[in-house]
């Protein structure tokens, strides 16, 4: 009986393992969450809104090209998302009269500095980020 308890014990504590492997592997696996709150445009920092339609492949490849830079400065700059298919979004895109796949930059007082359109390499993305909020 005392080898089934302690077989049990190291059993357990591999599963816990496991689960907090797979917990901590699922976390860098999937992109960064971006929120879709347009009214923080021109509040404290600056923003990044990414014009975004899920079937459009311009507005995937900028998000995807985006990830690790929103990741490296998400406290620093608002990225944002202004999904067409939503009400806010298709709104936000209508008003600024842009194409899917396109960002915008503005300042932290909510001034438009940048237009990019159609998706680029992640290292031009930041090197973009960089000469417009710098």
């Amino acid at each position: 009986m005392r080898f089934q308890q302690g077989a049990l014990k190291y059993n357990l504590i591999a599963v816990f393992l496991v689960i907090a492997g797979l917990v901590i592997l699922a976390g860098t696996l999937f992109p960064p969450s971006y929120s879709t709150d347009l009214s923080l445009i021109g509040k404290d920092k600056p923003s990044v809104v990414i014009v975004y339609d899920s079937d459009n492949l311009s507005s995937i490849q900028l998000v995807e090209s985006m990830n690790p830079i929103k990741l490296q400065l998400d406290g620093a700059i608002h990225f944002l998302l202004a999904d067409v298919n939503s009400p806010n979004g298709g709104a936000f895109q209508r008003s600024v009269g842009v194409h899917d796949g396109t960002a915008l930059f503005y300042s932290r007082t909510g001034e438009k500095l940048f237009e990019l359109n159609g998706s680029r390499e992640t290292n031009e993305l930041h090197s973009i980020i960089e000469r417009t909020f710098d």
